[in-house]
């Protein structure tokens, strides 16, 4: 399904990128005249099991034809195998540019998509001319779509053209429409005042992908602690306040949905947020899981919110996954940006000092560290069928010195620079073996 692959897809990408294209392409048929791309690939969730595979239907999404945009542009900026990625990308672009079409055709009115459906549909924010949720995403998918057109197997200028007019009118309705500036938050939709606590999810997947702000950062710093500060509770993030007086009873808003703590703090880390504040605001959903509930094999994608005799406890199913969008933490931590067509990693590391984080990119686990010394090393730990190859390394804009680079690391192999030691490649682990 389309709709929830958003909180889950990056390990679908980094584990198992070939999985992709397949899921591109059924998508890519299923799509309607218009250039929506379907909610779902089969039905079967609220009506009868369809009698076949692969056949699309659902409802009228934010995140679903925006999200097709940035499948494919994660797709040709992060698996490394060229000739593969650009055929895809030329295969599919006709689907991605009506997607992004269609958003922008949706976008007509004040320049920002109106009365979808989202992820979080128990809000019904559909009812509203225009949601947060739904109008970020929309930005993001002009961005994406912008990058995609710009890119050799493409070079649609006209259209990267049409996506930097778009997008640049999105961000105008975005301070025109949602943006309280006494208050400073984005609203969750127009007409009220309610604060929802997960509306910049689409900025989450930008900073992931590098696209930058889709607003100002200045904005998202004020919103974030506007957001801790009126919608904390003992259990997490309440995904919504200002609607319903509290405690306003059982509901979706009067609830913990399991996406918005670690957005939160990848959006804080990303921005140069205190890094044990940000995951202490993981920790308090993930711990009253792990450690009160003790239920951490069965993370479900809602707990009880106030008042109601249900604090805390599992309120929804547990097969949406919406915990996985935790995984974003690893790239936020590392401030990791990666080019698998310019052979370029990056990184902006949120902790000072000493560490030692995990570093992925698709088919490729590796681990960044930093000693007391100042020395960085990259070490790849496993790696499909080829090695990661670099002609671009840094920390903190710290790069190898002349003659390091480009490096080609198999597994069990590490290049160290910097600090009082000098740069070096060497290998220090003998290669991984399967395990039979």
């Amino acid at each position: 399904r389309a709709f929830y692959e958003p909180s889950r897809h990056i390990p679908y990408l980094m584990l198992w990128p070939d999985a992709l294209p397949s899921k591109m392409r059924a998508w890519a048929a299923g799509a309607m005249p218009d250039g929506m791309i379907q909610e779902q690939l089969a039905c079967g969730c609220m009506d009868g099991v369809p009698p076949r595979l692969d056949a699309p239907c659902g409802r009228v999404m934010g995140d679903v034809s925006s999200m097709f945009v940035v499948y494919l542009l994660e797709w040709w900026r992060w698996t490394a195998d060229e000739p593969s990625a650009a055929s895809l990308v030329v295969e599919l672009w006709p689907a991605a540019r009506a997607a992004a079409r269609w958003q922008m055709d949706r976008s007509a009115e004040s320049g920002l998509p109106t009365r979808l459906v989202d992820t979080y549909d128990g809000l019904r924010l559909s009812r509203y001319n225009v949601s947060c949720f739904s109008a970020l995403f929309h930005l993001l998918a002009m961005a994406a779509a912008r990058e995609l057109a710009l890119s050799p197997p493409v070079r649609d200028a006209a259209f990267a053209a049409e996506c930097d007019a778009a997008l640049a009118r999105g961000r105008a309705a975005m301070d025109a429409l949602l943006w309280v500036e006494g208050r400073g938050y984005y609203r969750s939709y127009t007409g009220g005042e309610a604060l929802m606590s997960d509306s910049l999810y689409a900025q989450v997947l930008a900073d992931t992908l590098g696209l930058g702000a889709l607003t100002s950062d200045a904005q998202v710093t004020r919103h974030l602690a506007a957001v801790l500060q009126r919608n904390d509770s003992p259990y997490g993030l309440l995904c919504q306040t200002g609607r319903y007086p509290l405690p306003a009873g059982a509901g979706a808003d009067n609830s913990i949905w399991m996406m918005a703590n670690p957005n939160w703090a990848s959006l804080s880390l990303r921005r140069g947020g205190d890094p044990h504040k940000a995951l202490s605001v993981v920790n308090k959903t993930f711990g009253w899981v792990r450690d009160t509930l003790a239920d951490q094999w069965n993370v479900v994608a809602v707990y009880g919110g106030l008042g109601y005799g249900a604090e805390g406890l599992p309120a929804a199913n547990s097969h949406y996954g919406y915990h996985l969008v935790a995984w974003h933490l690893l790239f936020a931590l590392t401030g990791q940006v990666y080019s698998a067509r310019s052979r370029s990693l990056t990184f902006a590391p949120a902790l000072r000092g000493r560490f030692e984080l995990p570093v992925l990119v698709p088919a490729v686990a590796a681990t960044l560290s930093r000693g007391s010394d100042g020395e960085c090393t990259l070490a790849v730990a496993a790696a499909g069928s080829a090695s990661l190859v670099l002609h671009t390394l840094s920390v903190d804009g710290v790069a190898p010195p002349a003659g390091v680079l480009p490096v080609k690391l198999a597994p069990g192999q590490r290049v160290s620079w910097g600090g009082g030691a000098g740069a070096r490649t060497k290998v220090t682990l003998s290669s991984l073996k399967p395990v039979d």
